[in-house]
């Protein structure tokens, strides 16, 4: 089976508008309301120019199955979030997105520590999950947020 990941490009942001409104996105999205044609279009397209910003997409023998994103806060700290298209959900994907994920940050930090920081709402217990296997550990949590953080070193 043929996994990869590759960077976000403008033909991807039709499908990141209609996983991004998924209920299930919405629901453990910090922001819950629907997101509109223009409000999408205008954060996509300044994602993808944010030289602090990095969206790749997750594709399985060619169809893109989630997405997972990087916010560069400052040059030792990246935030990391991900979502996984609504009909490949429960297949494993998000274990495997965070995982290339990793890897590819391990990359681009060049030989610098990084730490990476994932806010998960609480109840989204699938993805607090995926976060601890791959050793992130809980750095804080409030009545509504777990936030998590893993150290790396670049090579």
């Amino acid at each position: 089976m043929s996994i990869k990941l590759r960077q976000a490009e403008e033909r991807d942001a039709a499908i990141l508008y209609e996983w991004a409104n998924d209920t299930l996105t919405r629901k453990y999205s910090f922001h819950t309301n629907a997101i509109t044609w223009d409000e999408h279009i205008q954060w996509f397209n300044t994602k993808l120019l944010d030289n602090n910003s990095r969206i790749f997409i997750m594709e399985v023998e060619q169809e893109p199955v989630g997405q997972i994103r990087f916010d560069f806060r400052n040059e030792n700290t990246i935030y990391i979030s991900y979502a996984i298209a609504p009909r490949h959900r429960g297949k494993g994907y998000g274990t495997q997105l965070v995982k290339l994920g990793i890897e590819t940050i391990k990359k681009l930090a060049q030989k610098r520590k990084v730490n990476l920081i994932a806010e998960v709402k609480k109840d989204n217990i699938a993805s607090c999950r995926i976060f601890e296997k791959h050793q992130f550990t809980l750095i804080k949590s409030t009545d509504d947020c777990m936030t998590y953080g893993l150290t790396l070193e670049g090579h």
